[in-house]
């Protein structure tokens, strides 16, 4: 899907709509910017709250717990960065 909503099934897949068709098939997107956590990590690339794809990739990007308030999942906690370093031997 492109940014106007657009299909075009000859086009690769983009990161965004991978990651926009995994958390939908999870059922795992908030609805909106304000159930995200305010200690999330935010890219550089993915700061502006108005793309369609925002959610999708905070979502996808950042280990959390969650609720579920009225069917829509609200960040209660994020997640520690494991130390990944330990495993490159």
């Amino acid at each position: 899907m492109g940014d106007n909503g657009s299909f075009r099934p000859n086009d690769y897949i983009t990161r965004a709509e991978a990651m926009t068709l995994i958390n939908r098939v999870l059922s795992r997107l908030p609805q909106s910017a304000e159930d995200l956590h305010d200690d999330m990590i935010v890219w550089p690339d993915n700061k502006d709250e108005s793309k369609w794809y925002y959610l999708a990739v905070q979502e996808a990007t950042n280990s959390h717990e969650f609720k579920t308030v009225k069917g829509d999942e609200v960040w209660t906690e994020i997640n520690k960065v494991p130390n990944w370093t330990i495993y490159e031997q």
